[in-house]
């Protein structure tokens, strides 16, 4: 399994379908967190995080994050300021497709969840955090393959784009919001414009 690392540590795992790299988790209020506390870059999204954390309080990964998994990303973002934050990432970063999504997905549900998980662990450089809540999902969540470890589905919906627009995709955990009953787990859904979604996070990859 190739995985490279992103500016704050955190990996990306290499999805032949695609021939690109998407991140192994959702958007980390750690990464974010990171990003605002970068001097000229995420100070204007400062006061949005603040607001954010009001919905969806802090986690840390030491504690029990069973009930809760939504806790340790990073929802409730609007289109521009994902975009400010995938360009502090840096050149050749840009939001999955619903087609990228949907074969990242498959890539890793072909993999166990210990193969993964020991790739992981043998990444030099990798964010300690970054490990820590791999260990936590691991231990607490007991996953089978490759996408329960990375958590496409039972934490939160993901952004996606769909012809240029951003949608939704995914699950989110029981308890949290899911509109899934009467729909595929792969079809996107559109958002409600009118509000934040404290429900959805997303996930980049790159080229």
């Amino acid at each position: 399994m190739q995985i490279i690392l992103d500016r704050t540590g955190f990996p990306l795992v290499y999805i032949k379908p695609i021939k690109a790299y998407i991140h192994a988790l959702p958007l980390s209020k750690i990464q974010f967190e990171r990003y605002i506390s970068d001097p000229g870059y995420g100070v204007e999204d400062i006061v949005t995080y603040e607001n954010i954390l009001k919905e969806n309080p802090r986690i840390s990964p030491n504690e029990d994050i069973r009930e809760k998994p939504w806790r340790l990303f990073t929802t409730g973002l609007l289109p521009a300021e994902m975009s400010r934050y995938k360009a502090w990432q840096g050149a050749n970063f840009d939001f999955a497709t619903n087609v990228d999504w949907e074969k990242s997905v498959n890539w890793l549900d072909t993999m166990k969840s210990n193969q993964v998980m020991q790739a992981m662990n043998n990444t030099q450089g990798i964010n300690p955090l970054a490990k820590m809540i791999f260990k936590k999902i691991f231990t607490e969540f007991s996953p089978k393959s490759g996408t329960d470890l990375c958590m496409f589905f039972g934490a939160v919906m993901e952004w996606v784009t769909v012809n240029g627009r951003m949608m939704l995709i995914g699950k989110a955990a029981s308890g949290l919001w899911n509109h899934i009953d009467a729909r595929d787990r792969f079809t996107p859904l559109p958002p409600d414009e009118r509000r934040r979604s404290y429900y959805s996070s997303f996930r980049l990859i790159k080229y």
